[in-house]
């Protein structure tokens, strides 16, 4: 069972609950949850580490993604994903607007998962009741999910997951480093 930001929350708990249907789990670029003080955790990694320009490219991006939220607010996930580049692609000024071509947006769905479920998610009891230890895999430029530190107090003592973290990638280094993902994941496999 794989997920990828949100997802692995999905992923984890799909684990816990169906033992019998998963061999393994892999969650991709996601924290330990939404949680205000993850996030706020976060938060600060982006001011102490992200470079200026980075910084920069950020301001410009909210300012269009206002604009377009104001005038689609039912896409306004899309939006905000694309608004928020800078914060979720190694390479800043990727336009991902390809990636999202004929996705529709559920906001009522959206706003439930990310605005509460995935706030309260417990992730050191599904941790601890997985039976195989996850593969927790993590952009290091990754400025969207709470990062990985986050994820050691959660540790159980006696099934601690595997940890991946890609150095050139942001919140989806499936795509931004495919090579190096597919070899971990198929070490993780086997």
């Amino acid at each position: 069972m794989l997920g990828h930001s949100g997802h692995g929350y999905m992923a984890l708990e799909f684990a816990r609950c169906r033992p019998d249907l998963v061999r393994k789990t892999v969650v991709v670029a996601t924290g330990p949850s939404h949680a205000p003080e993850h996030m706020a955790y976060g938060e600060r990694i982006w001011e102490m580490l992200a470079a200026p320009e980075r910084k920069q490219r950020l301001m410009q991006d909210l300012e269009v993604m206002q604009h377009r939220i104001e005038s689609e607010p039912g896409q306004r996930f899309i939006w905000m994903s694309l608004g928020l580049a800078a914060r979720s692609w190694f390479n800043p000024c990727f336009d991902a607007t390809d990636l999202w071509q004929g996705v529709q947006a559920n906001m009522p769905v959206f706003d439930a998962l990310w605005g509460g479920a995935f706030c309260n998610f417990d992730a050191a009891g599904a941790l601890l009741a997985l039976e195989q230890p996850p593969l927790i895999c993590l952009g290091r430029h990754d400025y969207l999910v709470a990062p990985v530190e986050t994820w050691l107090p959660l540790m159980p003592a006696n099934n601690a997951p595997e940890f991946a973290l890609f150095e050139r990638s942001s919140h989806t280094p499936p795509l931004e480093e495919p090579e190096l993902f597919n070899d971990v994941l198929r070490r993780y496999l086997e």
